[in-house]
């Protein structure tokens, strides 16, 4: 038997570490089976650990913060999809003085240029007073089609969607000589010399 069980687990023989042969030799000690016993379960545990944090190759690639929430899902698959990192803080849109920040970001693939046929979803309020004026997004109202870079709409947005990609999220900050300039648009409530915040989604390009 002692042979058998170190052929089996390559050990010595007469070796304290097979584990058949001590559960039946009165030569192994209590001592040296509890040995044996806790070196598995230290092997268990580390390919448990090693498969469920992703670091095995293969494993189960959870996102780091499923874990911190709690809401992990170790039957389920890994997510593949491309994660969007939003910009770190407002940018100048080159040659004018509006600013951007892209909440989130799109799709790989082309981006709105000068002549695009854009269609967004645009929600604008007034900075001053915090006060929305239209938004494509209100009841009644549809998504909004224009020719990008050619003066079709003020300013600020003209520039200031450039560059943008399918399902990108921008927030544009206005200013009025950008925008509605000194007299404002009363209609819509925005006041002479008036801010404006636009946050755009783009939805098609062509």
């Amino acid at each position: 038997q002692e042979a058998v069980c170190a052929q089996a687990f390559s050990v010595p023989t007469g070796s304290r570490h097979c584990l058949m042969f001590c559960s039946r030799s009165p030569r192994c000690s209590p001592m040296a089976l509890k040995g044996v016993v806790l070196v598995l379960g230290v092997i268990a545990f580390s390919q448990f650990f090693w498969r469920y944090s992703g670091a095995g190759e293969g494993g189960d690639d959870l996102a780091p913060t499923a874990w911190v929430t709690g809401s992990a899902n170790l039957n389920s698959k890994p997510l593949r999809g491309k994660i969007s990192r939003p910009a770190a803080g407002p940018s100048q849109v080159p040659g004018y003085d509006t600013t951007y920040e892209i909440v989130s970001t799109g799709e790989q693939g082309g981006e709105v240029m000068k002549n695009s046929v854009v269609t967004v979803h645009a929600t604008g309020v007034v900075k001053e007073t915090g006060s929305k004026f239209w938004s494509t997004k209100d009841p009644g109202q549809e998504p909004f089609t224009y020719t990008a870079g050619v003066g079709g709409v003020i300013t600020g947005w003209d520039q200031g969607c450039l560059g943008m990609q399918v399902g990108e999220v921008r927030k544009l900050v206005i200013p009025a000589h950008e925008g509605y300039g000194k007299r404002g648009f009363p209609a819509w409530g925005i006041p002479p010399g008036g801010t404006l915040e636009f946050t755009l989604e783009c939805l098609e390009i062509s």
